[in-house]
């Protein structure tokens, strides 16, 4: 069982990201919670619980967290056989690509415009890290990650991360 608040949840800087500032703010939401299901086969249900009003107390925190076994058996009573749906519509659809193919085009990608560097950059970028914590795993200082980012964009002719995820995704699917 894992029960967590989005705040101990959502990547460093979620709340200046330009996801939080161009969908989940215009959604109304104060704060969400969710419960996450292992369900057979490798499937995992979550259950997203949400206050548009104020954000859930430390009493309701607690108590949502108690009644997690009666949303677990729930779950598992009304999807039994999630897994199953899920393999028949995979086996119906094409297969996505594998760990292998993903790391081999991060690899690639951009590769005869961007260096080596712009490369790991783009990756930590498209892996939901903010510039800091690339800049931790890089061991280069924020701001460098700012330029590298810049630099990027402009080698690649774009002007927002939406669109770095969109051409990623473009030369995934070949």
């Amino acid at each position: 069982m894992i029960s967590a608040d989005i705040k101990d949840l959502a990547p460093d800087r979620f709340y200046q990201g330009e996801y939080f500032r161009n969908y989940y703010i215009q959604t109304g939401l104060a704060e969400e919670i969710g419960y996450f299901v292992a369900m057979p086969g490798g499937v995992m249900v979550v259950l997203s619980l949400m206050r548009s009003d104020r954000v859930f107390s430390a009493r309701a925190f607690r108590y949502l967290q108690s009644v997690f076994p009666v949303v677990d058996a729930a779950l598992r009573l009304h999807w039994p056989t999630l897994s199953q749906r899920y393999s028949e519509v995979a086996t119906e659809q094409s297969q996505p690509p594998s760990s292998r193919d993903l790391g081999q085009t991060f690899e690639n990608f951009g590769q005869s415009l961007l260096t080596p560097r712009e490369r790991e950059v783009v990756e930590y970028t498209l892996k939901g890290h903010s510039g800091e914590a690339t800049g931790i795993i890089m061991n280069i200082a924020p701001g460098t990650v700012r330029i590298h980012r810049r630099n990027i964009y402009t080698k690649l002719g774009i002007s927002s991360q939406g669109e770095l995820f969109a051409r990623f995704i473009a030369t995934l699917a070949g």
